[in-house]
């Protein structure tokens, strides 16, 4: 997501994240929920503006069994009745303007399925939005089955 959060001058992009962390899951989803929130933050709560200044803060705790990521922005937040329909397939806010709608359903989808963890998120106008997702810190898959051998005939 570089190329994209460098053209962000006056966002600072901040990590909080202990060193020593070790956590067994799936990184693609894990960068694909965090891709889907920095640019999430960019168009809705800093309106798409190159010019807005701001700070993204991603803070991640060790909780024992559970690792709790925080993604904070202060951006425009939003009001109750967006914050309802934030996860509804195809709301958004921004139509004809860069947004599907399909942003927080995947990552909704992303954590409680692939993660098998939780989101919650808590915004007012004017006060910027926080994303708190936890989700094991060793997530337990089945192991996968072997593919079975082609009949040909």
């Amino acid at each position: 997501i570089r190329p994209r959060t460098k053209k962000f001058k006056s966002i600072a992009l901040d990590l909080e994240c202990p060193k020593d962390l070790d956590i067994k899951t799936e990184p693609g989803a894990l960068s694909q929920i965090l891709t889907n929130l920095v640019m999430n933050a960019y168009l809705h709560g800093y309106d798409n503006d190159l010019s807005a200044s701001g700070r993204i803060k991603i803070s991640v705790m060790d909780q024992g069994a559970n690792i709790q990521l925080v993604f904070e922005d202060d951006g425009k937040g939003m009001d109750e009745d967006v914050r309802d329909k934030l996860f509804d397939p195809y709301f958004t806010t921004k139509r004809g303007q860069g947004g599907s709608g399909l942003g927080m359903p995947i990552i909704q989808n992303l954590i409680n399925e692939v993660l098998q963890g939780k989101i919650e998120v808590t915004s007012s106008p004017g006060q910027g939005s926080c994303f708190l997702i936890t989700f094991p810190k060793n997530l337990q898959r089945p192991p996968c089955m072997p593919a079975q051998p082609r009949q040909m005939g």
